[in-house]
C-alpha cells in the first residue's frame, strides 16, 4: 500500500463516526480501531458530501452539497438516515462532517455514490464485518469496531446559524415519518440556513454534538401573543420529558416578552405532536389553514395562555 493511502488509513481509523438506526431505535456510535463485529444485517455505508477529495471547502459550501445529496438520495429511492464523522474526544484541534447513512446497498453501488461525491473513503459495514472502502481503486480495508458510549445528556441552548445543517437533517429526518411531507430549504424554509439570523428566538437540543431537537418562537402581537415554531425531537428522546422542556423555553420567551398567549399552527397529519401539546394545556381553536406548498400542507391552531 503506498504511504499516502497509509496515511489516510490511520487517520480514518482514529476517528468517531456515529450513525441514527432506521427506525428511531437511537446512535450507534464507534471507531474503527477495535476488534467487534459490524454487528448489522443489511449494509450501512457512511457518505459525506463535505470536502470533496479532502479538500477544505466552507461550511456554507459543504451544507448545501449536503442538502443536494440527500435531494439526489431520496430521488433515487435510498434509504438512508443521519450520519456524521469527527476528531475522537480529546483530539486537537477537533472537526466534525454532517453526513449520511445509506442502508442495504451493494459495495458497487456505494462506490458510484463515493465517487459521485468525490471522496476519498467510505465506512462500509455488513454482515461479514467493516472496513474503510477506498473510492479510486475499491479496495476495501478490514477493520474491526470499538463501540463508544453516548457522551453527556441533551442540553439546551440557543441556535447558531453553524447549526442550519443539523436543524435540516433533524426536520427532514422527522417529515419522514409522515409520508407525503416534502421539506423544500431553499423555496420554502429559507429561514433554516441561517436560523439564528432568521428567527427571533431559536434555540436547539444538543446531544452529543447533534441537533437531537429544536423551537423557534416569534412574536405576533407585541405584548400580546408569540407564536410557537419549528419543534421536533429525534424518536429516541421522546416521551422524557425534552419536548415539554422544549416548549417550556418558547413559554418562558413570552412571558418575558410580557405576551399572555401562545400560538402554533400544526400540520393536521402530526397526531402524535397534538397529543403532546394538549396534554401540555394547549387547545385547538377549530381554526384551519392551507398553505398549498409541496406538502399539501393543512394545518390546525393552538392557543395556550401564558401562565
Amino acid at each position: 500500500m503506498a504511504e499516502a493511502a497509509i496515511g489516510w488509513l490511520e487517520l480514518y481509523r482514529a476517528s468517531l463516526y456515529a450513525y441514527e438506526i432506521p427506525g428511531g431505535a437511537g446512535w450507534r456510535r464507534f471507531a474503527l480501531d477495535g476488534a467487534e463485529p459490524a454487528g448489522v444485517g443489511a449494509s450501512v455505508t457512511l457518505i459525506t458530501a463535505w470536502n470533496p477529495q479532502s479538500e477544505e471547502r466552507s461550511t456554507e459550501w459543504n451544507e448545501a452539497a449536503n442538502r443536494r445529496l440527500a435531494a439526489e438520495l431520496a430521488a433515487a429511492r435510498v434509504r438512508f438516515t443521519r450520519a456524521c464523522g469527527s476528531s475522537l474526544p480529546g483530539t486537537h484541534p477537533g472537526w466534525r462532517e454532517e453526513g449520511f447513512a445509506l442502508h442495504g446497498l451493494s459495495r458497487a453501488e456505494a462506490l458510484r455514490w463515493g465517487r459521485h461525491c468525490g471522496q476519498r473513503a467510505l465506512v462500509w459495514l455488513e454482515s461479514g464485518g467493516a472496513g474503510l472502502l477506498f473510492c479510486a481503486d475499491g479496495v476495501l480495508h478490514p477493520c474491526g469496531l470499538r463501540a463508544l458510549p453516548e457522551g453527556p445528556g441533551p442540553r439546551l441552548r440557543p441556535a447558531r446559524d453553524s447549526d442550519s445543517a443539523g436543524i435540516i437533517a433533524l426536520i427532514a429526518a422527522v417529515y419522514d415519518e409522515y409520508p407525503g411531507n416534502v421539506l423544500d430549504v431553499e423555496t420554502e424554509e429559507r429561514g433554516l440556513l441561517a436560523p439564528a439570523t432568521a428567527f427571533e428566538g431559536f434555540w436547539v437540543l444538543e446531544q452529543d454534538g447533534r441537533v437531537a431537537g429544536c423551537i423557534a418562537a416569534v412574536t405576533r402581537q407585541p405584548g400580546r401573543r408569540i407564536e410557537l415554531k419549528k419543534c421536533y425531537l429525534e424518536p429516541g428522546l421522546r416521551g422524557q420529558g425534552w419536548g415539554r422542556r422544549l416548549i417550556g423555553r418558547v413559554e418562558d420567551y413570552a412571558r418575558a416578552q410580557g405576551c399572555a398567549e401562545i400560538e402554533l399552527w400544526s400540520d393536521t397529519r402530526f397526531t402524535a405532536g397534538h397529543r403532546a401539546y394538549e396534554g401540555l394545556g394547549w387547545r385547538r381553536t377549530g381554526a384551519v389553514r392551507e398553505l398549498h406548498d409541496l406538502s399539501r400542507s393543512v394545518e390546525w391552531h393552538f392557543l395556550k395562555r401564558s401562565e
